[in-house]
């Protein structure tokens, strides 16, 4: 029985805040089931 798993780290640029900055997602797929979480961490678009 093999299990499928996969991590991926993503900017949510719909959820721009006013200082400029987006906040990190990030999304978790075991057995083609999805589940996304934010990181609590926010990133200046600039960069």
């Amino acid at each position: 029985m093999n299990k499928t798993f996969n991590l991926l780290f993503f900017i949510k640029k719909n959820k721009i805040r006013t200082n400029g900055s987006a906040p990190i997602y990030l999304r978790i797929t075991i057995d083609g089931k999805v589940a996304e979480i934010p990181a609590k961490r926010y990133i200046d678009l600039k960069k």
